[in-house]
């Protein structure tokens, strides 16, 4: 294995948390660097989306920092791909993609709501309402309460998977599994890579004692795997979403590598896969 250097991004599907004045924003990124081979990574940067150098909305910011393709892969925290069976019949995921790039986004809104991502499958494909379809990738991590791509209610997946795409569309990134190429993004799941370690994987957000206990864990625990600056470190103390990030990082590497806690199955599924590191 060879020196790389990964991102990690946790991300949100609520405009909200992309507006520039957006103090509370949950969309993270974090940029290290693997300097020695099987060395540990080390966290250069860890910031919100909003702190990103530009004058453009903080959406075309990231994308346009993705679309440099100066790193091995970037993991983020949402979903790639939708289930393969809702796919119009003859539809590519390039096609999604484009098709994607195409919907309106709204005033004060940078990308698609859900109910637009679902506007364009096939609706003999989608569940009924309230009903939970998962992907094959998301099937090892049911018991994580995994989002439901096809679902545009409370805690609904679509709205986080037609953000997904829209930065795919407008970065121009590949995606792992499909694409194997520098300056890919690979699907992560925070919570999957905590239980993968046997860390803390729910209860760590928010102010309470237990969460900030779990936190502080969690950290502990990164110290043997990656080098975090001492303001790094107050942040993924501070904020689940700063450590979400972080944690992001370490997917990301394992798709590089091919070193994955789930075999990535031949060929690649339709519906994606999701990179935890073991």
């Amino acid at each position: 294995m060879t020196p790389h250097r990964v991102l990690g991004l946790d991300f949100s599907g609520n405009a909200a948390m992309w507006r520039p004045g957006c103090r509370r924003s949950n969309v993270w990124l974090a940029e290290a660097t693997q300097r020695s081979v099987d060395g540990p990574l080390v966290v250069d940067t860890l910031h919100q989306v909003q702190s990103l150098p530009g004058d453009a909305l903080p959406f075309h910011r990231l994308a346009a920092r993705l679309g440099r393709g100066d790193f091995a892969a970037c993991g983020i925290d949402a979903p790639l791909g939708i289930p393969c069976h809702a796919l119009p019949q003859g539809t590519t995921r390039q096609q999604l993609i484009e098709r994607v790039s195409t919907l309106p986004v709204g005033r004060g809104r940078d990308f698609p709501k859900g109910g637009a991502l679902l506007s364009l499958l096939d609706g003999a494909g989608l569940p009924e309402r309230g009903a939970k379809v998962l992907r094959s990738c998301e099937l090892p991590y049911r018991r994580l309460n995994v989002r439901s791509t096809l679902w545009n209610g409370p805690r609904g997946g679509a709205p986080f998977t037609v953000a997904a795409l829209a930065l795919v569309g407008q970065s121009g990134c590949p995606c792992w599994p499909w694409q194997h190429a520098p300056g890919m993004l690979a699907e992560v799941f925070p919570a999957a890579q905590l239980a993968a370690w046997a860390l803390p994987h729910q209860r760590y957000q928010g102010s309470t004692a237990v969460a900030q206990a779990n936190r502080e864990a969690i950290v502990a625990a990164l110290d043997d795997r990656c080098q975090l600056s001492a303001a790094h470190r107050r942040d993924c103390l501070a904020s689940a979403d700063a450590l979400d990030a972080v944690l992001c990082l370490f997917g990301a590497l394992a798709a590089v590598a091919g070193t994955l806690s789930e075999p990535l199955p031949e060929p690649a599924p339709i519906d994606g896969w999701i990179a935890v590191a073991p």
